[in-house]
């Protein structure tokens, strides 16, 4: 304001007229502020902006005004000064104790409920910015931010306490001022929420070491939201104030009847649950199969027993129920992504979502934040064109990201797609020929040369910017989703578009697995990593410099590892014509794992090795089999890396070695079954 009444040399009424709303707004936050001299000279000040609506002449009223608000910009910073050294003269006397001035349990329950405000504020403000006007979205955000700021004083986290009490105060010029929800008030209140949701995640570190928590001080953030506070209000009439006031407290007496229907439980006590129904259900299992109860089973014994197991099945799967969270979370991150990716390029998008009510497990939820992040990025940058660029091939300058959840029976599918360029094939190739991922005479398949994109390092981008070019972004999807027990699949038309398909698992505590047996031993094989299962014949068996043996399976190459070997067990034969290759997925490409015989498909509850055992390299965790036996679950990819597999070099249409494929859907389709690697 100083600097527009040095510079201006024409002004008029109406200019000065909004000059003295702004100085009013200033003398109403000064005088909350408890600095009373600053209000009254920014009163005086505004009653002589305002004094030319009487005949004043506006050049002298001009002239006045520059050397008052000059002054009480000095003021005003001189004020901030001092309340900054009070405070850290407050700090040095009276230290935060942080996490030692509550108990453990308390903080715990302050992480949990401020995260769960934090998640439904992010959603919220991107409404209201849609909705500048809603006095209900309003209504929430103020109590919102007013339960974290009480939640923090409890605790005695004094600069999350402030921040949110901060933006508590600007909510509420927004609710009783009449202040407009623009652009830099959403900007401020998500930077608000990105502050407060950086220190949930410092307390919950600091509160599993030990430590203390070090927070970033606010006082930046917290003078720009004052500062924001003393922009031109535009008022609404005293009938809105008392609806907006009446919707909130009717709101708010529904959020306290909808709280008991909720009860919050200790992630660990979920495990523990699931845990044991999965004991029952292998319990009520062993149970049924008993000999002795074979020997006097009745019709009535039988139906007891059918009783049991649907009982114990629904124990099971509404135990499993309880770790499902809706994917709508992170639908709602990569909502506030797109808004953010879009003010940053420059380009105009829209999201559609559908399917945010599908649920999974918790932890499939929390895995897919990186790959949903890195795919959306991706579309920005390399995929939407700019608006110009749109409107002349003749397409809507805002362009559209469709996220879409569909739930299958033993998976969920996760849809990403965009109506930018789609994939330029020849592009791609060319930077893959150049990185040496491929060579120039290598014939791929279009779908093959989609897939160089999740090659590690891979980038088309000529440059490093904010959003892509450091050839990192896909790898992370292509590993996060392969941890997640997960594929993805591409479809793309240059022109018209990309679509990726995220295929995960419902949950990471169950497994479809197939029996394997090796000697006297039974693992399991998940069956999302299986591509097939053959029995070689003489033919097909070779061997490269007399050492790694091979296979060759409809022209292809495969390399093979002999499970007995890197477990040290004797075989029922050493002859591979006699032994069983299974088609799975290593660190750089397929290979074969050799096994004596194939005993059949079970679902079995993953169990962790424990404290007792160290990490066994190949295995990723235990199960007990239907007869109560133990059956080790087998980490494939590991046990390429045990057995020292490198892909061989690619002859002429095979794919180079030093790339991931991404692996197939979660379970076997009938297709892959019949044709194999393709």
């Amino acid at each position: 304001m100083a600097l527009e009444l040095a510079l201006r040399r024409e002004w008029d009424a109406t200019r000065l007229a909004e000059v003295g709303s702004a100085l009013e707004a200033i003398q109403r936050v000064a005088l909350r502020t408890g600095w009373s001299d600053l209000s009254t000279r920014a009163g005086d000040l505004a009653r002589l902006a305002l004094a030319v609506e009487s005949g004043d002449d506006a050049t002298a009223v001009e002239r006045r005004l520059q050397a008052g608000v000059i002054s009480l910009q000095r003021k005003l910073q001189t004020h901030q000064e001092k309340e900054e050294q009070e405070e850290a003269n407050s700090r040095q006397e009276e230290p935060d104790l942080g996490i030692l001035a509550s108990d453990e349990e308390s903080v715990r329950d302050f992480l949990q409920e401020s995260r769960e405000h934090l998640g439904a504020l992010e959603t919220e403000l991107l409404d209201l910015e849609r909705r500048p006007g809603d006095g209900e979205l309003i209504n929430g955000l103020f109590r919102r931010f007013h339960t974290i700021k009480g939640l923090a004083g409890f605790v005695g986290l004094r600069d999350v306490g402030s921040c949110a009490h901060g933006v508590e105060e600007l909510v509420r010029a927004l609710r009783d001022d009449g202040l407009e929800a623009d652009a830099v008030c959403i900007d401020l209140l998500l930077e608000s929420t990105d502050y407060l949701r950086t220190a949930m995640d410092e307390l919950e570190r600091a509160l599993n070491a030990g430590e203390q928590p070090h927070f970033a001080s606010p006082a930046a953030l917290l003078q720009r939201i004052r500062y924001r506070e003393t922009t031109p209000v535009r008022r609404r009439g005293d009938a809105e104030r008392e609806e907006s006031a009446e919707t909130e407290v009717t709101e708010a007496a529904s959020h306290r009847s909808s709280a008991i229907t909720a009860l919050r439980v200790r992630t660990d006590k979920l495990d523990t649950l699931i845990e044991t129904a999965g004991e029952l259900v292998i319990a009520q299992t062993l149970v049924r199969l008993d000999p002795t109860v074979e020997r006097y089973r009745t019709t009535e014994l039988s139906a007891k027993l059918g009783q049991l197991a649907r009982l114990t099945q629904e124990v099971q799967t509404t135990a499993m129920s309880l770790r499902l969270v809706p994917l709508g979370v992170q639908f709602d991150r990569v909502t506030r992504l797109v808004r953010d990716l879009a003010r940053q390029s420059g380009k105009r998008m829209r999201l559609e979502q559908s399917g945010g009510d599908v649920e999974v497990d918790k932890t499939i939820v929390e895995g897919l934040t990186d790959p949903l992040l890195h795919i959306v990025r991706n579309a920005v940058d390399h995929g939407v064109e700019t608006p110009e660029e749109r409107e002349s091939l003749g397409k809507d300058p805002e362009a559209t990201i469709r996220l879409t959840a569909i739930q299958g029976a033993d998976r969920v599918v996760v849809e990403v797609q965009d109506d930018g360029r789609g994939i330029d094939c020849d592009k791609v190739r060319a930077k893959a020929v150049e990185r040496g991922l491929i060579r120039a005479d290598d014939e791929l398949t279009r779908e093959e040369i989609q897939d160089l994109i999740f090659a590690p390092g891979f980038s088309t981008s000529e440059h490093v910017g904010d959003l892509s070019g450091r050839g990192v972004g896909m790898d992370v999807v292509h590993k996060s989703l392969q941890a997640l027990r997960g594929s993805v699949e591409i479809e793309s038309q240059e022109g018209r578009g990309s679509l990726f398909r995220l295929l995960i698992p419902l949950t990471l505590a169950l497994v479809d697995g197939l029996i394997l047996g090796v000697g006297h031993m039974r693992y399991v094989a998940p069956l999302f990593a299986v591509r097939e299962i053959f029995r070689p014949t003489a033919e097909m068996l070779s061997k490269l410099a007399g050492r790694e043996e091979t296979v060759t399976i409809r022209g292809r190459l495969l390399p093979i590892a002999r499970l007995h070997a890197l477990f040290g067990l004797e075989p029922r034969s050493r002859n591979l014509t006699d032994s069983l290759l299974v088609v799975t997925e290593g660190p750089t490409g397929p290979y074969c794992l050799a096994v004596d015989d194939f005993q059949g498909k079970q679902e079995v509850v993953i169990k962790a090795l424990g404290g007792y055992l160290p990490e066994i390299p190949g295995v990723a965790g235990a199960s007990i089999l239907g007869d109560g036996g133990v059956g080790l679950i087998l980490d494939l990819p590991g046990l390429a890396r045990q057995a020292g597999i490198m892909q061989n070099p690619p002859r002429k249409g095979e794919r180079q070695a030093d790339r991931s494929w991404p692996i197939s859907p979660v379970g076997a389709s009938q297709r892959e079954t019949e044709t194999g690697v393709e």
